[in-house]
């Protein structure tokens, strides 16, 4: 399977929005693009275009994976319910994770849709408004202090390669260089063999969920890592979900797309505060 990225020449190199949701939504359809495309192609695209008056910003994923059928169309942005598709028996989380892109998108402004032909592909199109700005307009993320804690040990657990790419990038900005592990088994493993400070958990994950993995976790040795602090991941924004993961052993949860304030708010609350420090931000 090919990748290919590309942006078009009239693209500003700065414009007005919210860079984690819109790195955000676009690691979300890149990356289910990528699980439903064995052979062939994704490709990404960044282009402008010009409606009603105004300017537009166009994120379009094409794939050459295994398309949408006509009948599935009004329920792949709903936010409780999946695409299942026989061809990709296990693939879970697509549905929900075009839901809250979508919701994200519709709260800047924008939108998502789909073309798509069963068996042949789909092209994803996200659109926002587009609003240009100068190298002096790009500013930090408006929170007053940052946590440093570099000597900090963090494990991040998810089967989703782009999520765990996005967590570990954001804990970098933290001087954290985390752990990571792609399942709840190999994140129990790990745990058994090294001190952590702190756990971040993805809640879906075939096999052993991160539900499963908690309660192996609290387990091991006699319950010794009883007061290991574990953040849930989870997408799954519905009542009921929070006491979920409590009944479980988590501690806390985070909810997907990451948004980089609550990061930093759940690192300063739960890392040992010997291991902290906070930097203010102009």
């Amino acid at each position: 399977m090919r990748f290919s990225a590309s942006i078009s020449q009239d693209v500003p190199d700065c414009f007005f929005g919210d860079e984690v949701r819109i790195r955000q939504i676009t690691a979300n359809i890149v990356s289910n693009a990528i699980k439903y495309t064995k052979e062939g192609s994704v490709g990404l695209r960044i282009e402008r275009f010009r409606k009603k008056g105004k300017d537009w910003l166009c994120i379009k994923v094409t794939d050459t994976g295994i398309g949408i059928k006509s009948e599935d169309f009004g329920i792949i942005f709903d936010m409780f319910r999946q695409v299942e598709d026989k061809v990709n028996p296990g693939l879970a989380g697509t549905g929900l994770g075009l839901a809250l892109s979508r919701k994200l998108a519709g709260l800047m402004g924008g939108d998502i849709s789909v073309e798509s032909v069963h068996g042949v592909g789909s092209v994803f199109s996200v659109t926002l408004p587009l609003v240009e700005g100068t190298e002096e307009d790009n500013s930090e993320d408006g929170l007053g202090f940052a946590v440093s804690a570099g000597d900090a040990k963090v494990l991040v657990v998810d089967d989703n390669t782009i999520n765990r790419k996005v967590a570990l990038a954001f804990l970098k900005k933290h001087k954290i260089d985390a752990d990571s592990a792609t399942s709840g088994k190999e994140a129990v493993d790990m745990v058994s063999r090294n001190s952590y400070d702190l756990v971040f958990m993805d809640h879906m994950m075939p096999e052993m969920d991160g539900l499963e993995a908690a309660r192996k976790i609290r387990a091991l040795d006699g319950g010794r890592l009883k007061s290991l602090p574990i953040v849930a991941l989870t997408a799954n924004a519905i009542n009921g979900a929070s006491e979920e993961f409590k009944e479980a052993g988590m501690n806390d949860c985070l909810f997907k797309p990451l948004i980089e304030a609550q990061l930093n708010d759940a690192l300063n609350k739960w890392l040992p505060a010997e291991k902290l420090k906070q930097e203010t931000r102009a």
